[in-house]
């Protein structure tokens, strides 16, 4: 037991070298992606990128994102595509298609490893990611899809030694049970790989079996390795990082034989925090935790604790800044465990915790160095001037600071929380000696204390108004002024609401009146940044008060006058007064003139004048002969805007009026809407009795049309039922008595047509009744 606790003791001490917030930005999936800068994490919706399993993000020290990428394009922070960021040669269907390691030593350059599908040609390989380029966006240089081994399987995993800083890239060949291992150490990137021959043998009986993840502890002394084909098996090792070499598997899980469920395949592996736990997802069986602190292989795999069930596809396991484990599967969320370093249910595995809103998770999540989740030592404050602060979060006896910095005067301290204000900006290796009991340890970490740029001031911009009140603005000189030749600096801009602009901004820009807010940060680090503010202005063009279109009754004019607030007034008459008077209809046009303080506004109106005039009556259709269901359509001509009405009070824009009632006389008035008169006239609904009774006693003795006038009816024929002619009415006061040649006609029904002079004719029938 005392071993033990010495061995705690030492990896505590030793995560104190580690720990930022290098992995608190994710994308992944189908454009999905969460924030882990605040708790509880969110989902995130702005991320381009679409991978079906590999892919890696890197964020800087803050947590802000650096890129990103599927191993087989690279985004900046824009979500755009990386300057020579495309045409890597991983493979985004790879398990592991893509890891990000920094630089040792080096700051804002980071390698980027991928591997190739299925033991694909394109096998594992590196490109150099430089964020000091394309203006702190980043570009990849010329040093890029640089071969290291072909072919190798699709597992990538990296860490950080606990003992020297040196990083360990971890691959394992194809056809092979041997594990490939590169050093990144001050001298950069080591071509000459360190070769383990341990465990099962990848390949080649599918090609399949070159699927599954490869991941290290947090503290790097352990590694775990899924086979997902041929076999299914899940084995645990030791590794070195001093040597690099991969020792001591344990298989701990197998479902090669006896398994009758064919599609049952072990695939995303994950270490607890404290490294006592493995995670394994198994698709179509369930979520497993093994503890991994007990001696045996044996005692390993019967410590085996199936967590949940599940009858689906499962994707990878991944530890996150907040100490918490994710799963993935194809859904529109992620499953977590909550205490991952806790055993069986107080794990506490729950579903569909983060919603990642309309984004697809796939099988896969970033792969990232293990040691970005040691978080035991954190520095605040890394701006040249700043008084920087370090806090320990584990407690020691006494601690001992050496700040690498002689000439501030005062280079070392005492104590867990120091501070210290850095002479000048650059990488600090700032060393610590922890003792606990007579047990003393030294850490050594890379501080890069960064310049706050300048926020050089920029001009006021001002634009006269458009027809909606916005203006076209010139930023063309808007960047080179703010940064005025600084190097390694990133400039961000936002409106007076807060939103982040395009960077540079739209060239021209519309916008209204408003303070736009610029910010200059070091390339390095975003903390260090400066602000000044610019306003861009709309001219206030005074109200004209103009209208676009007058009108006039013949014979009148009209005066139309614009405030005195301008500077000048030019009528296409000829006329520079702010008044003019108008009498004939045509289109005009007035330039306005106004002087501002920084510049001078033309604007230009045009109006339309139009005569009016009363409404002459052509013609009124009439559509009659019903008790119910007439119609009028009133005709005119003139050069007015007319409305109509049956009433002189309630008007209308259309001159058909329907479902009239028949009475004798309607009245139609045609009124212009510019007030230039009512024209008026009497209508009568043309309609016949169905029968009469001449009878003598002054009760509907004789036949006629109602509302018969002669304007209008020509003439009346009636028949009798063999069609001879019976009777002619061709006045309006006559009428059928029912007597032809002197005598009366029997109790019968009769026909008729009434010819009108606008020569349409109409039938019909009535019967005589004695």
């Amino acid at each position: 037991m005392k071993k033990l606790l010495t061995i705690s003791f030492l990896f505590i001490w030793v995560l104190s070298s580690f720990g930022q917030k290098e992995a608190n930005i994710w994308y992944f999936g189908d454009e999905a992606g969460i924030d882990f800068n605040v708790d509880p994490p969110i989902a995130l919706d702005n991320g381009v990128l679409s991978s079906v399993e590999g892919c890696a993000s890197i964020s800087n020290s803050n947590g802000n994102i650096l890129f990103y990428t599927d191993g087989q394009e690279v985004y900046n922070r824009n979500h755009q595509l990386m300057s020579n960021g495309g045409g890597l040669l991983g493979d985004n269907s790879s398990t592991s298609s893509a890891i990000i390691v920094p630089f040792k030593g080096v700051a804002n350059k980071y390698y980027l490893f991928t591997t190739d599908g299925v033991a694909g040609p394109d096998g594992l390989r590196y490109s150099i990611v430089d964020m000091n380029l394309d203006n702190g966006l980043g570009a990849i240089t010329n040093e890029k899809n640089i071969l290291l081994h072909t072919p190798v399987s699709e597992k990538l995993t990296a860490t950080r030694s606990i003992i020297d800083g040196n990083y360990w890239i971890l691959s394992h060949k194809w056809d092979s049970n041997e594990f490939i291992a590169y050093k990144i150490d001050d001298n950069g990137l080591n071509l000459n790989p360190v070769i383990s021959g341990a465990g099962v043998q990848v390949g080649p009986t599918i090609t399949n079996s070159a699927i599954g993840v490869i991941k290290f502890s947090a503290y790097g002394d352990q590694v775990a390795m899924v086979n997902s084909y041929e076999p299914e098996v899940v084995q645990l090792f030791d590794f070195d990082s001093q040597t690099g070499l991969v020792s001591n598997p344990k298989t701990i899980l197998n479902t090669t034989n006896g398994n009758e469920q064919e599609n049952v395949h072990p695939y995303g592996v994950e270490f607890s925090p404290n490294g006592k736990f493995l995670y394994v997802s198994v698709s179509f069986d369930g979520l497993y935790q093994f503890d991994i602190s007990l001696n045996s292989e044996t005692a390993i795999s019967n410590s085996a604790i199936k967590l949940k069930d599940f009858s689906s596809l499962l994707g990878t396991l991944q530890l996150a800044p907040n100490n918490k484990i994710y799963l993935t599967r194809v859904k529109y969320s992620l499953d977590v465990i909550n205490q991952p370093n806790e055993a069986g249910i107080l794990a506490n595995f729950e579903s569909n915790v983060i919603n990642l809103g309309n984004n697809t998770a796939k099988l896969g999540l970033p792969t990232f160095m293990q040691t970005f989740f040691l978080k035991d030592l954190i520095i605040e404050n890394t701006c040249l001037g700043d008084v920087t602060q370090f806090i320990l979060e584990n407690n020691f006896d006494s601690v001992i600071w050496n700040f690498d910095d002689p000439n501030s005067g005062n280079n070392t301290a005492t104590g867990e929380n120091p501070t210290h204000v850095f002479s000048a900006p650059g990488t600090y290796q700032v060393t610590y000696q922890g003792t606990i009991g007579n047990q003393v340890q030294n850490f050594t970490k890379d501080v890069l204390i960064s310049e706050t740029p300048i926020a050089y001031p920029v001009s006021n911009l001002a634009e006269c108004p458009n027809q909606e009140g916005e203006a076209l603005f010139d930023t063309s000189n808007i960047m080179s002024q703010i940064i005025n030749n600084q190097q390694n600096v990133v400039v961000d801009f936002f409106d007076e609401n807060g939103n982040l602009l395009n960077v540079p901004l739209s060239n021209p820009l519309p916008s209204t009146t408003q303070t736009i807010t610029a910010r200059i940060s070091n390339v390095n680090n975003n903390e260090c940044f400066n602000e000044t503010t610019f306003d861009l202005i709309v001219y206030n063009f005074p109200d004209t008060n103009l209208e676009e279109i007058y009108s006039i009754c013949n014979g009148e004019s009209v005066e139309i006058s614009i405030p005195e607030n301008f500077d000048s007034y030019n009528w296409s008459t000829g006329n520079t007064s702010n008044s003019i008077t108008l009498n004939e209809p045509g289109i005009y046009t007035v330039t306005l003139i106004k002087q501002f303080e920084l510049g001078v506004c033309e604007k230009i109106y045009t109006l339309e004048l139009r005569t009016s005039e009363i409404a002459t009556i052509k013609n009124i259709e009439t559509i009659d002969w019903s008790e119910e269901n007439n119609s009028l359509i009133i005709h005119v001509e003139g050069s007015g805007d007319y409305i109509y009405s049956l009433d002189n009070i309630n008007y209308q824009s259309n001159n058909s009026f329907h479902s009239l009632p028949y009475k004798k006389e309607y009245k139609v008035y045609v009124k212009d809407k510019n007030g230039c008169g009512i024209a008026s006239e009497d209508v009568s609904l043309l309609y016949y009795p169905k029968f009469f009774t001449p009878n003598n006693d002054g009760f509907n003795d004789r036949w006629n049309i109602y509302n018969f006038k002669s304007q209008r009816v020509k003439r009346i024929v009636i028949y009798d039922r063999y069609g001879k002619i019976i009777y002619n009415i061709t006045l309006p006061n006559r009428g059928w008595d029912g007597n032809y040649n002197g005598k009366r006609m029997p109790s019968n029904d009769y026909w008729f047509s009434v010819e009108l002079h606008s020569g349409k004719t109409y039938k019909g029938n009535f019967t005589l009744k004695r």
